[in-house]
């Protein structure tokens, strides 16, 4: 339901970076702003990033704004309820009671459509763990970080979250998720894949708490926002992006090959 069609939730929600200028050119444009029309608006029109540069857009008094400029507030309401309705669809994709995409992982090799056998399901998720700490090392800090260009020069604008100046704080809610899919959660019954490694007899839990520990103790050495980092701490942000290839190949090596799972091309994009 991120991903693929028919919903592909993802670049609805969250296609970044913002594109600034053409958010500008929509508020002063006379483009109807009500709920209705944002939800047919494309996707540099739409989602959080949109949101985001419109509650956080630098240089200006943002309260002043809504007060005088009704059209930004028309916006961020079309915004805000098409935001909504995304998530209750997400949710709801995934939802027993909805369409019961859920049953397409725990149903593997019974009554799954997707997934023919479970060790296709566990192909699956073990390459999205991978490919979601790739995405963060090389989209979401290499290339503010200046790794995509010719001379290296760093990018701020390329990074998620700029104007809130939460890009940090993302990466370590990703980093969260990750986690929670890895080590389940506190009651007995939310278990997670290293689980299932201990039912296999080969732990690596403490493996991969060291993996998981470096990235957060390197994202907490970067003291400014990650805009102003990646010119003012350079090292730092490249200190985080070795902590987190580290943490690629413990899950695309080491957990892969325990459980047998064939490392694929990375198809994902955003979270």
């Amino acid at each position: 339901p991120y991903k693929k069609e028919p919903h592909r939730f993802g670049i609805k929600i969250d296609f970044w970076p913002a594109r600034s200028e053409i958010i500008d050119e929509m508020l002063a444009s006379d483009q109807e702003l009500t709920i209705d029309t944002v939800k047919s608006f494309g996707t540099v029109h739409a989602g959080m990033p949109v949101l985001e540069y419109l509650l956080f857009q630098p240089g200006i008094d943002h309260l002043a704004e809504l007060a005088s400029d009704p059209r930004r507030c028309q916006y961020l309401t079309g915004l805000s309820a098409d935001l909504l309705a995304d998530a209750r669809g997400m949710h709801d994709a995934w939802h027993p009671d909805g369409d019961n995409y859920l049953n397409e992982l725990q149903g593997a090799g019974v009554t799954s459509e997707v997934f023919t056998t479970l060790q296709e399901a566990m192909t699956e998720v073990v390459n999205r763990l991978g490919w979601t700490v790739e995405n963060i090392r090389l989209d979401k800090l290499g290339r503010p970080l200046g790794q995509s260009t010719s001379d290296g020069t760093p990018s701020p604008e390329m990074a998620e979250s700029r104007f809130s100046g939460r890009s940090i704080e993302d990466i370590g809610d990703n980093l969260t998720g990750l986690e929670a899919l890895f080590f389940g959660g506190d009651s007995p019954k939310q278990l997670g894949l290293d689980d299932y490694l201990i039912e296999l007899g080969t732990p690596l839990t403490a493996q991969a708490e060291q993996a998981f520990g470096a990235v957060r103790a390197r994202l907490d050495a970067i003291t400014v926002p990650l805009t102003t980092a990646v010119s003012t701490e350079p090292e730092k942000v490249q200190g985080a992006i070795d902590a987190l290839t580290d943490l690629q190949l413990f899950l695309q090596v080491d957990v892969a090959s325990l459980l047998s799972v064939t490392i694929g091309f990375n198809d994902t994009d955003g979270d």
